[in-house]
């Protein structure tokens, strides 16, 4: 088997279907499974999943859970399954474009040093189908990032790989790459642990081969409604860093790491006028000699000036 595709779901009842048919409809020259785990929805998913299984019977293996045991616990069921010489991630409501399998098998079959390989990614309104932004290329970080990356610059940037146009490599840990402490976060380390304990690096394919949906209830939607939602994903990103030092991230690296994802924090509440938070995160994002780029620096310096900082950052117009 040359690649299983893993999609967990859990009450996406109106976009689960056009998940699974965006995979299934790709034109490949490779053997490759579907495997999909219902994390017990309250909808209609589990009917939807049976009809696609119905359709493609040789294709999809679907898991029903009875009982509710969130993502990570559901990515684990899927990795326990997978027979694929890779794995391709796909959440539940995004969509595979034509060639992007291909694409992406092709790539590490040619490329034995490439350990994961990721392509551009169309962020849209699920609404109106209109385009938001590109995921990678328009990523606040991506001066930073090469076009073959390394652990040290998913640690210290963030995820600049959209989750589900990731396709990597299987190894004997990936049992061992899903943070089943993390409440929020998971993509972050799930594909840091797993570039850890693979080496080698992710490379970027720049074509868009996937769409990524925009919902009032996607991660980045709730998040933006939620305070606590926010500072739990810094707590998040902050122990995956701390463990990924534990798989070999340098200790440096992780101190840089920690840093950015507070600044980012609090650009975050700075930019809706959460002067306090801001303040306060951005008062630990430095030690007060590294700095990020000389905004971050002008941001800290300035951290008692939230309306001076909040205008050099540009963010009033």
């Amino acid at each position: 088997m040359k690649l299983s595709i893993i999609i967990p779901s859990y009450n996406l009842q109106s976009y689960i279907a056009e998940c699974i048919k965006s995979v299934c409809l790709q034109d490949v020259n490779f053997e490759y499974e579907i495997l999909v785990s219902d994390d017990a929805s309250s909808d209609d998913s589990v009917d939807i999943i049976k009809r696609c299984v119905a359709e493609h019977p040789t294709l999809i293996k679907a898991t029903y859970k009875t009982i509710n045991k969130g993502l990570a616990n559901n990515i684990s069921t899927l990795l326990r399954q997978v027979k694929g010489e890779y794995i391709a991630y796909m959440d539940g409501d995004d969509i595979a474009l034509p060639g992007k399998l291909q694409a992406q098998v092709d790539y590490l079959d040619k490329t034995p040093e490439c350990s994961m390989v990721y392509h551009e990614s169309d962020m849209f309104d699920s609404d109106s189908g209109k385009h938001i932004r590109w995921y990678s290329k328009e990523y606040y970080n991506w001066p930073y990032i090469p076009e073959k990356s390394t652990p040290e610059h998913i640690a210290q940037y963030g995820t600049f790989m959209q989750a589900s146009s990731v396709m990597m490599r299987n190894h004997s840990n990936v049992d061992q790459s899903v943070d089943t402490r993390c409440q929020i976060i998971f993509d972050f380390p799930f594909y840091l642990y797993n570039l850890l304990f693979l080496g080698g690096t992710a490379d970027f394919i720049d074509v868009c081969y996937g769409k990524y949906r925009i919902h009032n209830d996607s991660f980045g939607s709730q998040t933006a409604k939620s305070v606590k939602r926010r500072e739990q994903c810094l707590e998040d990103l902050e122990q995956a860093i701390e463990y990924a030092v534990k798989l070999g991230l340098p200790e440096i690296t992780a101190n840089k790491s920690a840093y950015h994802y507070r600044l980012a924090t609090s650009y975050y509440f700075l930019k809706r006028h959460d002067y306090s938070r801001f303040a306060k995160f951005v008062n630990i994002s430095s030690d007060g000699n590294y700095f990020l780029d000389e905004r971050h620096k002008f941001a800290y310096d300035n951290q008692h000036n939230p309306e001076t900082v909040t205008h050099y950052l540009g963010f009033i117009k």
